[in-house]
């Protein structure tokens, strides 16, 4: 799976863009239909630029196909040293003849933290 991410991740407390990678962001949960292919700190996975996950094609279904992508809540004993940020995908508008390419449709998780 490819995914874009327009700009670095935004920390709204301290009102700036993130570039570290080691940020104290909480784990990045990507599920395909349902099954966690990525469970692991942020950082790497958000910063501005492409990104590839290697996952099984087994979990991939004739048709529709659900790419889930949120913040793992936080842990209890950590909250107040990791932070929820704003992460910024982009869309792939390549144009092949007349039509548009679409790499992967992604549904973005829109739980709150």
């Amino acid at each position: 799976m490819e995914y874009v991410v327009a700009a670095n991740p935004y920390d709204h407390r301290f009102k700036q863009s993130i570039s570290d990678p080691n940020y104290p962001w909480p784990n990045l949960l990507v599920k395909v239909n349902g099954e966690a292919i990525l469970d692991q700190p942020a950082g790497k996975h958000i910063t501005q630029g492409t990104h590839r996950l290697k996952f099984s094609p087994s979990l991939l279904r004739k048709g529709k196909n659900v790419v889930e992508i949120n913040w793992k809540p936080i842990p209890e004993d950590l909250k107040g040293q990791l932070v929820y940020g704003y992460i910024y995908l982009g869309a792939d508008k390549t144009r092949t003849g007349d039509k548009h390419r679409i790499r992967l449709l992604l549904k973005i998780g829109a739980s709150r933290p």
